[in-house]
């Protein structure tokens, strides 16, 4: 294992350790599982730096840290659920549009297309790294109605949520609108 692998491994473990302090502890492990989470995604990036800087990217190490981004994400966003900080229904469409984007930008590049990913994936991911912190910071602020903070916080992880759906969906019929004869004739 290389070094920036290594350092995905670091990001994985404190990401995935603060999901499980939050959904064994609930609302009082808020503070930690946001700080791990934190901490998590403020390295997100290092271990790019790592690899391009010691010249050991591999294709192995670019989809463990896609796939470190998204599970530490999604486990926060499902124990963010149990304590009824989202819907389940806004989460699932937020599930659904990750698969089936990412299936559609899989077809569209097989044939050819020219895919904004980058922008739409960045901007998509960081109102769901928002959406995370807001909801976790409404749980350790604590929502008794009397905290206008907390309630405030809650309002935006689900706003921060909505316009994560909004870009995906977007993403989606714009990578459409601007490759449709590439993708009518497939390949």
């Amino acid at each position: 294992m290389n070094i920036a692998n290594a350092a995905t491994l670091i990001r994985l473990i404190l990401g995935l350790v603060g999901a499980i302090l939050l959904a064994l502890f609930g609302p009082s492990a808020a503070a930690p599982a946001l700080l791990l989470f934190g901490i998590s995604v403020a390295l997100d990036g290092v271990d790019g730096y790592l690899a391009r800087s010691r010249n050991c990217e591999t294709i192995l190490g670019r989809s463990f840290d896609a796939a470190t981004d998204n599970s530490v994400l999604w486990v926060h966003l499902l124990a963010l659920v149990e304590f009824g900080q989202f819907s389940v229904w806004l989460i699932a469409a937020a599930v659904v549009r990750e698969l089936f984007l990412q299936g559609f930008w899989d077809y569209a590049e097989m044939c050819g297309a020219n895919i904004h990913k980058i922008v739409f994936g960045h901007s998509r991911y960081l109102c769901q790294v928002g959406a995370v912190m807001a909801g976790e910071s409404a749980l350790w602020l604590g929502e008794d109605g009397k905290n206008d903070w907390a309630a405030g916080a809650r309002l935006l992880s689900t706003l921060l949520i909505g316009t994560s759906l909004l870009i995906g969906y977007s993403t989606l019929l714009l990578t459409y609108y601007l490759n449709r004869d590439v993708l009518a004739r497939g390949r």
